[in-house]
């Protein structure tokens, strides 16, 4: 029996591209680098900010740190300023809240992720883990398992939600079960191609699928 339903935030329940976009451009353009195109940073997504300006500079480390230091301050003053939950999300949020414990699970820095769900989706979430020391990042399933043990919840009484072959790969480490999502940073194919088995292209879709699962 499904208990909870714990989502992935970027790419599942928050289209965040333009102002990570934004953020990163800012960035290393400050220091000399090429603009990236949305569609690349799309791509780029998914494994922590860190990993997502190494890919933009092409593994230059000489001033990695600057630039990471400068992402920060510039995403924490503007990670808000185009953000807005896909269609059907907060409906979707609605529905589930009345028979399931709700959490989220995303490898993004805490700094930005509690001024998104606190300004898209306050109170909604009892529990919210993000990138923190102690927890290693998504594919582990400690961020998972962490967040079952606050739920009061067992492995296989969650089902965990998102958009990219880190979280399939996240939800097979971890043995749960596993919903993703097309319309966020990855494609069905490349969904299927991760392993990915149950994919939806609508966020109410879940509440079918969350039934089919019972």
């Amino acid at each position: 029996m499904i208990k909870a339903v714990i989502f992935d935030l970027d790419g599942t329940l928050l289209n965040t591209l333009k102002d990570l976009n934004e953020a990163l451009n800012y960035s290393v353009g400050q220091y000399g680098y090429k603009k990236i195109p949305i569609e690349k940073t799309k791509e780029f997504i998914g494994n922590g900010i860190r990993n997502l300006i190494l890919k933009a500079i092409n593994y230059d480390e000489t001033k990695i740190d600057e630039i990471f230091d400068l992402f920060k301050e510039y995403y924490s003053a503007n990670c808000n300023n185009y953000t807005m939950p896909y269609d059907g999300i907060l409906e979707l949020i609605k529905i589930l809240k009345n028979d399931y414990k709700l959490g989220i699970v995303s490898n993004k820095a805490k700094y930005g992720l509690d001024i998104l769900v606190n300004a898209h989706f306050k109170n909604e979430f009892p529990v919210v883990i993000g990138d923190m020391e102690g927890i290693p990042r998504k594919p582990s399933k400690e961020p998972l398992v962490e967040a079952c043990r606050r739920l009061n919840v067992s492995i296989d009484e969650m089902v965990y939600i998102g958009d990219s072959d880190v979280d399939v790969l996240t939800v097979k480490n971890t043995g749960c079960h596993g919903i993703f999502v097309d319309y966020g940073f990855r494609d069905r194919d490349k969904l299927i191609l991760a392993g990915a088995d149950i994919i939806v292209s609508n966020p109410l879709d879940i509440v079918k699928t969350l039934k089919e699962l019972n």
